[in-house]
């Protein structure tokens, strides 16, 4: 069986990843991490599964990706917010003619879709619904992209992946702006 050490530069540091494997017999991988010395009751961890920021808005959510926009979804609705979802930017387009100018509060798009690319999606819901800010959120570090969205007085951006409670607070910082 070979035995490999690797190294992993790309996580955590005194984090270690050993693989053995052979031929026909698959292999075996183990991964390391340092050890945490942190309180369970301390102010991050409890941050992360309560005390989190709530609200009442309605939010139209547009994601292509099925799991996010799921997860994003029930994310917002356990803390408070009516959320409406679309999978792309003229099904969002089309949701947003039937509800009422100053219904929709926040529009949190992904930067990058098919059909129609969130800072379009934006600009067109904004024209009619000046009161609705903007979250952009993106996997995509594209500068050029990036700051195009995030030049408009109204939008903010949020980089992918994210955890539930960055959310949260991403979410009621935009609507306070």
């Amino acid at each position: 069986m070979s035995h490999w050490y690797l190294a992993a530069t790309q996580l955590a540091p005194k984090t270690t990843l050993t693989v053995d494997s052979a031929p026909a017999e698959g292999a075996t991988f183990e991964v390391f991490l340092p050890r945490v010395h942190q309180d369970p009751d301390s102010d991050t961890v409890r941050d992360e599964i309560g005390d989190l920021p709530t609200g009442g808005e309605t939010v139209l959510l547009v994601e292509d990706e099925p799991a996010v926009r799921d997860a994003v979804g029930h994310t917002l609705r356990g803390q408070g917010y009516t959320v409406i979802e679309a999978s792309n930017g003229l099904e969002a387009l089309k949701i947003a003619e039937d509800r009422e100018p100053d219904e929709i509060r926040l529009l949190i798009t992904d930067v990058v879709m098919p059909v129609m690319g969130g800072a379009e999606l934006a600009e067109k819901l904004h024209e009619e619904r000046p009161i609705m800010k903007v979250l952009f959120v993106s996997g995509y570090v594209d500068d050029l992209v990036i700051n195009r969205v995030i030049q408009k007085e109204w939008a903010e951006y949020m980089q992918k992946p994210f955890t539930p409670s960055a959310l949260a607070h991403n979410v009621r910082a935009t609507l306070d702006l």
